[in-house]
């Protein structure tokens, strides 16, 4: 997921030629690495030791929150990917085309919502 993330990143910032747009897409992308690491280590760090993970047989192996650490994972990650979708959109509706143009751009970018 990081690596999309980071690839949309990437193909924002070179499609778009605006100040803006492009310091908002390096923005993302360090958020989006940022996150990548965060998840990688919530899923090493959480559990001691680590096999106690997927053995709960380990014995004086405990974890941290879970609910807590996945929570906090996803809502990172919606976030970035709603900061993901608006980005291109100001750039879309100042576009010199039919509104009608505009708004299937807009659907087609926010079809990442999926």
């Amino acid at each position: 997921m990081g690596l999309l993330k980071v690839s949309i990143c990437i193909m924002i910032h070179s499609i778009f030629r605006t100040k803006n747009v492009k310091r908002f897409a390096l923005v993302a992308l360090v958020l989006s690495i940022c996150w990548s690491v965060m998840t990688i280590l919530i899923g090493f760090l959480l559990c001691t030791p680590l096999s106690f993970n997927w053995d709960h047989t380990v014995p004086g192996g405990h974890c941290g929150n879970q609910n807590a650490a996945y929570a906090s994972v996803s809502a990172i990650d919606i976030l970035i990917d709603i900061i993901i979708i608006i980005i291109p959109l100001p750039s879309v509706w100042k576009l010199q085309v039919p509104n009608i143009t505009k708004a299937a751009l807009s659907g087609v970018f926010m079809l990442g919502i999926l």
